[in-house]
Order: C-alpha cells, then sequence, then structure tokens
C-alpha cells in the first residue's frame, strides 16, 4: 500500500504529530503485514483504511489564513 493513503487516514483524523512519524519511518511501499507494528504505533488498523479515498486529506487540510490585504486583492 502506498504511504501517503496512510498519511491521508491519520491526517483525516486531525493527528499532525502521528502524520510527521508516518512521514519520516513509514517506507514508500507498506506492506501492512511487515509493517504492523509501526501501524500500531501510529494507530493505524489496515482495515480502517480500506475506505479512505485518494487526495482525502487534501481536501481536510488547514487553509492558511490569508490576512486583509490578501483578501482584498
Amino acid at each position: 500500500m502506498d504511504k501517503q493513503k496512510i498519511i491521508d487516514y491519520i491526517r483525516l483524523r486531525g493527528d499532525e504529530q502521528r502524520v510527521t512519524d508516518a512521514e519520516e519511518n513509514l517506507p514508500d511501499q507498506v506492506d501492512l503485514q511487515r509493517d504492523e507494528v509501526l501501524l500500531a504505533r501510529l494507530g493505524v488498523h489496515p482495515d480502517d483504511l480500506d475506505d479512505v479515498p485518494e487526495g482525502a486529506a487534501d481536501r481536510a487540510r488547514p487553509q492558511p489564513d490569508m490576512d486583509e490585504e490578501q483578501q482584498q486583492s
């Protein structure tokens, strides 16, 4: 499974600390059985990943605040 899908799932839960941990520690391609201990440490159960749509975290990411000047232009 692609590492990004797991990161998206964690990000959707709003756990940015675990997102950072996943980005630093997961291999690019995650084997759900081989990497079971690491996934558990990240609070991820393989069954939870079935319903995560591709790119879902992009919609959930907080957008940077725009200051007043940017909003008016």
